[in-house]
């Protein structure tokens, strides 16, 4: 049984379904509970909550920015598939520097730098590999679309390894000049087609 089934459990009258979205699912157990947003019981379930989605990442993902393991697991799960041989290549920044630097520690860095996706999608898709993890083309489209959904991930529990820390993106203040240097060029592409 994993976190967030484990956070589910305890309330023993809600049925949880692993295959909805578990910002959802919290959001069902709120209203079933007819909790008010700042209840006792609600606060209470809501760090039980964020809690569980730390653990989760950390139970699916891992949790050490420096696994290589780890970082592919996390790529394939995001639909790439060229893997970085090295750590430090899975954290870089530009992809250009991501081609000239093919088998250096870097590569994995360079990839995920540049991606934009929801964390509460990540953790959602854990367990269904037929399900997609949306990309975005940058931080601020990913901010909207994270609190038009409700799917904001805790940006600095205790319990987030430093692989998650390292994918949190600023939800609340996004950086407009932050954007995926591939997914223009990939969507012209797509279009041509």
């Amino acid at each position: 049984m994993g976190p967030l089934e484990t956070f589910f459990k305890q309330y023993s009258w809600f049925i949880y379904d692993p295959t909805q979205s578990a910002s959802q699912q919290f959001h069902r157990l709120q209203t079933e509970a007819g909790w008010e947003r700042e209840d006792p019981e609600q606060r209470d379930a809501w760090e039980g909550y964020l809690e569980a989605l730390v653990l989760q990442f950390n139970s699916s993902y891992g949790e050490n920015e420096n696994d290589l393991t780890a970082w592919h697991g996390l790529l394939a799960r995001i639909g790439i598939n060229n893997f970085p041989d090295s750590v430090k290549v899975c954290k870089s920044v530009s992809f250009e520097f991501f081609s000239m630097l093919l088998g250096s520690i870097t590569r994995c860095n360079q990839i995920i730098r540049g991606k934009f996706i929801n964390l509460v999608d990540l953790v959602d898709a854990r367990d269904d590999p037929s399900r997609q993890v949306q990309q975005f083309a940058s931080e601020m489209i990913l901010s909207e679309y994270t609190l038009s959904n409700h799917k904001v991930f805790p940006r600095d529990h205790v319990a987030a390894g430093s692989l998650l820390r390292y994918l949190l993106r600023h939800i609340l203040s996004p950086n407009s000049n932050r954007r995926d240097p591939t997914f223009r060029r990939h969507n012209k592409r797509k279009n041509r087609r």
